[in-house]
C-alpha cells in the first residue's frame, strides 16, 4: 500500500514496474489529493492513512503493517486460502451493477479480525492536471460477513450499484473500456492458533468488457401471461 506524498514520482515508477512484472502487488492511495488538485478521490486514502497512524507521506504498508520505504523488496508468497471468484457486470442498456462472488473453504478456524477487502483500481489513471497515477484506488470497502469456522465454506457476495461507482469516479457505461479498472480481493486476518494477522489471499483481475443483459421483456413476460390467464378464466366463468 503506497501513500502518496510530495516528490514520490521515482518511487511510484519503481513500484509500478515491480507490479507490472508480477514481483509485488501495488495499490496506490492518493493521499492529499484534494490539496494537490487534479480531481482524484482521497477520502478512503486519508481514512486508511489514519488507520496506519502515519504522520507524514509518502509512506508504505506491507501486508497491512507499516514498513520502511527503503525496505521494500519483491517477495514470493503463496495464497494460504484458495478462492474461486467471478466478476459480473449487469444491466439493461448499460452497466447498472457490479456483482462479485467468491467461494472458499477455511483450512483452519479464522480469527474474528479476518476481513475481505474489496479494492477497485484504475490501472493507469491520469488526473485533470495530466499527472499519471498508476494503480489508483478508486474504491475500497472491507467486509466482515464471513464464516470463520474450521472447514467452513464461505459463499461470499458483494454487489455495488452504478450510483456508488459513479460517486467513486468509475464510469463503466456499456463496459467497452471497463478493463481500465481492476478488482482486487484481499483476505486479511489470521488463523485462531496464530498471534499475528497477515494477507491470507490475494485475487486480482481486470473488469470484463462485456456485461450480462437484464432483458426488460423477460420481466414483463410473467405479467402478460397472468393477464392472459385472467382473461381466459373470465371467459370460462
Amino acid at each position: 500500500e503506497w501513500f502518496h506524498g510530495a516528490g514520490d514520482e521515482s518511487q511510484v515508477d519503481r513500484l509500478k514496474k515491480l507490479d507490472r512484472s508480477g514481483e509485488i502487488t501495488f495499490i496506490h492511495w492518493r493521499t492529499g489529493a484534494e490539496e494537490d488538485g487534479g480531481g482524484l478521490p482521497d477520502d478512503d486514502a486519508n481514512a486508511r492513512l489514519m488507520y496506519h497512524s502515519f504522520l507524514t507521506t509518502p509512506a508504505v504498508a506491507v501486508d497491512g503493517y507499516p514498513e520502511n520505504i527503503s525496505d521494500i523488496e519483491p517477495q514470493v508468497r503463496q495464497n494460504e486460502i484458495s478462492i474461486d471468484w467471478t466478476i459480473q457486470l449487469i444491466g439493461s442498456s448499460e452497466v447498472e451493477l457490479l456483482n462479485i462472488t467468491a467461494t472458499w473453504t477455511n483450512p483452519k478456524q479464522l480469527n474474528s479480525a479476518t476481513q475481505m477487502h474489496i479494492f477497485i483500481l484504475e490501472t493507469d489513471a491520469v488526473d485533470s492536471m495530466g499527472r499519471e497515477v498508476p494503480n489508483l484506488v478508486r474504491d475500497w470497502s472491507p467486509s466482515s460477513a464471513l464464516n470463520f469456522s474450521a472447514n467452513g465454506t464461505n459463499h461470499w457476495n458483494e454487489t455495488i450499484t452504478r450510483d456508488h461507482l459513479v460517486g467513486a469516479g468509475i464510469e463503466l457505461g456499456d463496459a467497452s473500456f471497463a478493463d481500465k479498472y481492476e478488482v482486487m480481493l484481499i483476505l486479511i486476518g489470521g488463523f485462531e492458533d496464530e498471534k499475528t494477522n497477515k494477507v491470507l489471499s490475494i485475487q486480482r483481475e481486470q473488469m470484463p468488457t462485456y456485461w450480462q443483459s437484464v432483458d426488460q421483456g423477460a420481466i414483463l413476460t410473467p405479467a402478460i401471461l397472468l393477464i392472459i390467464l385472467i382473461v381466459l378464466i373470465g371467459f370460462i366463468v
